[in-house]
């Protein structure tokens, strides 16, 4: 992403939340998937267990998308871990020693 890109707002409906954005215009279809993708699973959810208030169902889909992030992110720590001792006994075998811990970029994983 481009931090030059042109940034447009957008309304986004979650449950019966409204609330504008603004994001990189390359960004909407994306937002747009998101905001869809909780529809369709709040949907689910009150076919499955009806009768209860928007809110419950706003918090059980946060629950569900919570847990689903910090599964994928320990992985992700997990994979990269992995990869770093692959890079390291690579180096090894390859006797080059130009690589050292500073040269294996820091693994951070954002919300966005």
């Amino acid at each position: 992403m481009d931090s030059k890109e042109t940034k447009i707002k957008i309304e986004v409906k979650i449950g019966e939340v409204r609330f504008p954005l603004t994001v990189p215009f390359s960004q909407q279809d994306h937002v747009r998937r998101i905001e869809t993708e909780l529809k369709l699973y709040m949907r689910e959810l009150n076919n499955q267990i009806p009768n209860k208030e928007p809110k419950t169902y706003l918090a059980m889909a946060a629950y569900h998308f919570a847990s689903y992030y910090f599964f994928l992110k320990a992985r992700y720590e997990n994979d990269l871990d992995d990869a770093e001792s692959l890079l390291k006994e690579l180096s090894a075998l390859s006797g080059d020693d130009t690589i050292q811990d500073s040269d294996i970029p820091a693994g951070e994983f954002g919300i966005f």
